[in-house]
C-alpha cells in the first residue's frame, strides 16, 4: 500500500497545496479535472488588492514553481529547475522591458507586464526561499 503524501508544513510561506497535488499526480498517478461550471466564491481582504502584495505573491509563485520542482530530486529535477530558471530569465527582461516601455501608454498593462517580470525574477531567485526544517 502507497502512503499518501499530506500537506508538508515546510511551507509556511504558502505552497503547501501545489506541491501535495504534485506528488498526488506524479507518484500515486491520481487524474485532476478542471470543472469550468464549478462555482466558487472568494472574500478577498483590501490587503491583498494592493500592487505591494501582488508583486510579493508573483516573486512568491515564481520561487514556488521551482522549489516544487527541485523536490523531485536528482537530474529530473536539476532539469526542470532549469528549464524554469531560463523562462524566468526570459520574464525579466522581455515583461520588464515592455513594462518600461508601455509605461507612458498604459499605466494597466505596464502592471500587469511588470508582475510578470517580478514572477520570473522569483524564478531566477527560488533558491532564497526559505523552508521550515
Amino acid at each position: 500500500m502507497l502512503e499518501s503524501p499530506v500537506f508538508d508544513p515546510a511551507f509556511d510561506a504558502g505552497g503547501e497545496d501545489v506541491w501535495l497535488l504534485r506528488k498526488l499526480v506524479e507518484c500515486h498517478g491520481i487524474a485532476l479535472m478542471w470543472c469550468p461550471d464549478a462555482r466558487v466564491r472568494e472574500i478577498v481582504p483590501d490587503r491583498r488588492a494592493t500592487l505591494a502584495f501582488l508583486q510579493q505573491r508573483r516573486f512568491s509563485d515564481g520561487q514556488l514553481r521551482c522549489v516544487v520542482d527541485n523536490s523531485a530530486g536528482g537530474l529530473r529535477g536539476a532539469y526542470r529547475v532549469a528549464v524554469w530558471m531560463a523562462v524566468g530569465a526570459a520574464q525579466v527582461v522581455l515583461h520588464g522591458g515592455l513594462a518600461l516601455a508601455t509605461r507612458p501608454f498604459s499605466r494597466r498593462r505596464s502592471t500587469q507586464l511588470g508582475l510578470t517580470a517580478v514572477g520570473g525574477l522569483g524564478k531566477l531567485l527560488w533558491w532564497k526561499r526559505k523552508l521550515k526544517g
